[in-house]
């Protein structure tokens, strides 16, 4: 409230003062909310991007705003200041309060304010792609994902969508006043600055694999070939050889069942594939095409089924829930009990209370 009175305020001085120049800066920044919902986008495709070398900003995104900002300078050239009374835009119309709806209006409405609505319902499409392709990478790469699985984000979008609809409806049905409708959303753009100053600082980056890693494989026709760790190629070839299948599912078994390599907190599909020697595509493909799962449910059930173990040995009486949980291999205990109830019906608490012998 009080940066948008501040903000106000400003322009009233500013067109006492010198028109122009408070027009340019009005102009500017109502033109640049039509990039809010493209940063959004971009932000999240450059978090959710597993090969940033082809993660390029498209300059496609930009070009409404650019459209708004030269169109409302052409009808700030076209109309005189006295006839600019745009609903609730320029400071000229705190001195008119008739709120006529005329030819600047309707330009303004299509120029500002339909490009944003029509933005929320593209880009929301886009970015619920962007979030379905993720959740499929981390399922298949990582074997902890809370810190990955961006649901920060989610919540925003939950919120933020809310707002604009309360934003669009008290503006566009109830036809608030313009300094109240201005309120508004300047306290959405607070939201959105301190949200993501918060979230988006504390949020890592997400898919470093190995880029550089090279290892050797054997090709029938060509011998000895290098293949590097992270290629996603055609894994076609590998599905077709059985032998090459039970020669990868066999050094999995034994790995696991010798070093009990899933208990590493932090495994991930491209170190489980290092330490096989073999390609990650590979890895990845034997999981989903030959055992019908994907890594992160085959390593969590390979850690449920350690600790059923542990609930029921009095040995590990003195641990408790959390604590058997990091003995498996869990991140929190939140993620133990929602895996260990998939697998047995029940949380670990009253498995163990159950079946302590």
């Amino acid at each position: 409230m009080i940066a948008t009175f501040s903000y106000n305020c400003l322009l009233i001085t500013l067109f006492q003062i010198d028109v122009l120049l408070s027009i340019i800066i009005f102009i500017i920044s109502n033109s640049s909310s039509l990039l809010i919902v493209p940063f959004l986008y971009l932000y999240l495709k450059t978090l959710t991007s597993t090969d940033q070398t082809k993660n390029k900003i498209g300059f496609i995104h930009f070009i409404p705003a650019l459209i708004s900002l030269l169109s409302l300078l052409i009808l700030c050239i076209i109309f005189p200041i006295n006839d600019l009374n745009w609903y609730y835009h320029l400071p000229a119309s705190y001195f008119d309060f008739t709120n006529e709806l005329k030819f600047p209006n309707i330009a303004v409405l299509l120029i500002e304010d339909v490009p944003f609505v029509f933005q929320l319902f593209i880009y929301g499409l886009l970015i619920f792609r962007l979030f379905k392709k993720h959740k499929k990478n981390i399922f298949e790469r990582f074997t902890n994902i809370e810190d990955i699985s961006l649901n920060w984000f989610k919540i925003f979008l939950i919120f933020y969508s809310i707002f604009i609809a309360f934003y669009l409806f008290f503006v566009f049905v109830l036809k608030i006043h313009y300094m109240l409708a201005d309120a508004l959303f300047s306290l959405l753009n607070l939201f959105y600055v301190l949200f993501f100053g918060y979230f988006g600082i504390r949020q890592f980056e997400i898919y470093i694999e190995n880029k550089n890693y090279i290892l050797t494989d054997y090709d029938e026709n060509q011998g000895i070939t290098n293949i590097n760790l992270n290629n996603q190629s055609n894994s076609s070839s590998f599905l077709k050889n059985k032998e090459k299948q039970t020669e990868l599912g066999n050094k999995l078994e034994n790995l696991f069942n010798s070093k009990k390599t899933y208990l590493n907190e932090k495994l991930t599909l491209s170190e489980l594939a290092k330490i096989l020697n073999t390609n990650k595509s590979y890895l990845s493909a034997y999981f989903n095409q030959v055992l019908k799962t994907n890594f992160y449910s085959y390593v969590n059930t390979k850690r449920i089924e350690d600790s059923i173990e542990m609930l029921k040995d009095l040995e590990f009486d003195k641990y408790s829930i959390e604590g058997i949980a990091k003995l498996s291999g869990f991140t929190s205990k939140s993620t133990f009990n929602n895996n260990f109830k998939i697998k047995t019906g029940v949380i670990p608490s009253v498995y163990r209370k159950r079946n302590m012998v």
